[in-house]
């Protein structure tokens, strides 16, 4: 199970832009899942209100609440293994690199800004954000329509 769930949540051991690229990703859809819940009047989960949780704010508290502690435990459970002289079984590298790579990943989120992360956003979609939500501002101060323009989008 431990290694399922690892796999599930794979993303933040990538390298830092493919990470990111998830980061966005994941956000995207937390975000907009918080419009829908907005738009029907419940109370927006709290990991899926724009207006309350930056991007980067949620990734860091993904890796360490969550992702830290279960890559950690898989590196432990998995440690590598070094040949005895004359043994025929090739060496196997344990599972420190991910739990590095992840400290890494971690690290860059320390100077990091929402609009930093945006930057990483390479496909071709602009970041939707319902009309109804355009004219609230974001935990910045910063109108959807400045910030779309700041990201190449247009207003509208």
């Amino acid at each position: 199970e431990l290694m399922v769930k690892c796999a599930d949540i794979s993303n933040v051991v990538k390298p830092v832009a493919v990470a990111r690229r998830w980061a966005l990703r994941v956000t995207d859809e937390f975000f907009l899942q918080g419009d829908a819940e907005r738009d029907m009047g419940m109370e927006v989960s709290p990991t899926c209100d724009r207006f309350s949780k930056s991007r980067v704010d949620l990734q860091i508290g993904f890796i360490d609440h969550l992702a830290a502690p279960l890559f950690t435990l898989l590196a432990a459970a998995f440690p590598p293994v070094r040949n005895e002289p004359g043994e025929t079984q090739p060496p196997r590298e344990g599972l420190d690199a991910l739990v590095a790579q992840l400290r890494h990943n971690r690290a860059s989120y320390d100077h990091c800004t929402d609009l930093d992360l945006e930057k990483a956003r390479d496909w071709g979609e602009r970041v939707v954000v319902p009309s109804s939500l355009r004219s609230e501002s974001l935990s910045s101060g910063q109108d959807m329509g400045s910030f779309s323009r700041q990201l190449g989008g247009e207003e509208g």
